[in-house]
């Protein structure tokens, strides 16, 4: 039987690449807030967690088509992506929220339990936005290569380590601007976790990611279906097998 295969469009691609990134921004700023102190992440970079995830939902609704009608997809309980748009909404809303009690100038900038909430809220949400992709990409049977639970896995990590690595460049960022935004009564952020700690587990997720997509490439190779077996070898001898030597040796 015949598959009809259609590919995707540019910007769903980069709408996983930006919401991945972002919600994991939102995971690593939560769990830093709760595990390691205040101010462990830097303002810039809890701001621009948000902001990527609205990026991204800004894209998925133009590759959808019919963006002034984009409401409908809020309206469908039982659809996979209203349970991903009201977890976008949700985590846009709890990261901006969070991301303001690094501005002193607010009321409640000091209220502790109140930005403990926000952290949780924003550890739940960016880890459901960031494994998302994947549970997209694992119910479309159309394309076997990415099928499967593995592959949200790998979309998770990937999203941590594109979250970790915007962290660290905010950090930098915001250290050369520290001077004109601590007059807006901006709290600094603490470096020490941000540009000791998090270049260690970037690395790290970074070799466990490549370990993974070999044996994601052997398991789908030796998979039980021919169509996997045929995806996968584009990866083993066919069109991205030179890429696939290339990083493998590193």
């Amino acid at each position: 039987m015949a598959h009809k295969h259609e590919t995707w469009g540019w910007m769903l691609a980069v709408d996983f690449f930006f919401a991945g990134m972002g919600g994991a921004m939102l995971v690593i700023a939560g769990l830093s807030d709760l595990f390691l102190g205040v101010g462990m992440t830097s303002v810039l970079g809890n701001l621009l967690g948000p902001c990527f995830v609205g990026l991204g939902a800004c894209l998925l609704v133009l590759e959808l088509g019919r963006p002034f009608q984009s409401w409908r997809v809020f309206m469908n309980p039982k659809a996979i992506l209203t349970f991903g748009a009201w977890n976008m909404l949700f985590a846009i809303g709890s990261g901006f929220i969070f991301a303001s009690f690094g501005i002193g100038a607010l009321p409640w900038s000091n209220s502790i339990p109140v930005r403990e909430f926000f952290a949780v809220t924003n550890v739940i949400f960016g880890m459901v936005v960031a494994t998302y992709p994947g549970v997209l990409l694992a119910r479309h049977k159309s394309r076997p290569f990415w099928t499967g639970a593995g592959i949200m896995g790998l979309f998770v990590i990937s999203s941590l380590v594109t979250g970790a690595a915007a962290h660290m460049i905010s950090q930098y960022v915001y250290g050369a601007i520290s001077s004109i935004v601590s007059s807006w009564g901006i709290v600094d952020a603490s470096s020490s976790a941000v540009l000791r700690g998090l270049p260690f587990f970037v690395a790290g997720l970074l070799a466990l990611q490549l370990i993974l997509w070999i044996g994601y490439v052997w398991i789908k190779h030796s998979g039980s279906t021919k169509r996997e077996t045929i995806a996968a070898e584009r990866w083993i001898s066919g069109n991205y097998a030179m890429p696939l030597r290339v990083v493998s040796s590193f």
